[in-house]
């Protein structure tokens, strides 16, 4: 199937952009999709050019038609839907419900894939464990860095005493979220994924706040903290959490093509006062 050559719809904040990377991923680029699309909508080719490749707008009585035409599952085609929406909303409040709703479904969607892929998910208790503390999720990243093989490599990156990390080392162990081979410490198979709805998403959130603080006095020039309270507009501040999904989103998309070379965390607070 087509659509399962690009990235996710859920990935996308502009449908136009959605729409002409599906049809370049058929078979000769796409030749004579539109057209096929034209007759499946009832409209003409020419009005179908002005809509993905120029300023016109898809009418919402098309959505329905053009998600089946795509073949579209139920949640993708309500993406769509709101996508095409927001584009059409004549005025702020109406943009931020559609804003919202957007993002209620890139959760919802988010929510599923992980769901689906985390057959190794660790016990309710386990994870209370994990959360109480950032130490678990330190050493756990740390253990794919091809220089962390052993609790010493540990102790040398952390300054933490060799009691606490083999303490923390054997739960991790037993609970598969890293495991032990031939050369050491390597990350294992457990997952550890909490909805965000879970009370352990606040000591999540607050541990690894309390740890940036520490990081204040180290100075590091490779580190970057911002603050900026501020007055802007509805559309700016729609438009600035977007970014931050979208640039949160590619985070995770990108990151597990890479090399494990360093540990970090990020930390983006936006909230209004």
């Amino acid at each position: 199937m087509e659509k399962d050559n690009i990235k996710p719809i859920f990935e996308y904040s502009d449908y136009k952009s959605y729409v002409l990377d599906l049809v370049a991923a058929y078979p000769k680029e796409g030749r004579g999709v539109f057209g096929k699309l034209a007759k499946a909508l009832n409209v003409s080719s020419v009005l179908i050019s002005q809509i993905f490749k120029g300023d016109k707008d898809l009418q919402i009585d098309h959505t329905i038609p053009l998600c089946k035409f795509f073949v579209l599952n139920e949640l993708e085609t309500e993406y769509f839907v709101a996508l095409v929406s927001r584009k059409r909303a004549g005025n702020k409040e109406l943009r931020h419900f559609y804003e919202q709703q957007i993002f209620q479904i890139q959760n919802k969607a988010l929510n599923l894939k992980n769901h689906l892929n985390n057959n190794n998910e660790v016990s309710d208790e386990a994870k209370t464990e994990f959360y109480s503390t950032w130490i678990y999720a330190a050493i756990r990243n740390s253990c794919a860095l091809p220089e962390v093989q052993t609790i010493d490599d540990l102790a040398e990156l952390y300054r933490l005493p060799l009691n606490v990390l083999e303490e923390k080392v054997q739960f991790l162990l037993k609970n598969n979220l890293i495991a032990e081979g031939e050369e050491g410490l390597k990350l294992g198979i457990g997952s550890t994924h909490i909805p965000k709805e879970s009370s352990l998403v606040h000591s999540h959130r607050k541990n690894w706040r309390l740890k940036a603080i520490d990081s204040f006095s180290n100075n590091d020039p490779e580190d970057l903290f911002f603050v900026a309270p501020m007055v802007i507009s509805e559309d700016l501040a729609i438009k600035l959490r977007a970014d931050l999904v979208d640039l949160i989103k590619g985070l995770y998309r990108d990151a597990p093509e890479g090399d494990p070379e360093v540990t970090c965390c990020l930390n983006i607070d936006l909230f209004r006062f």
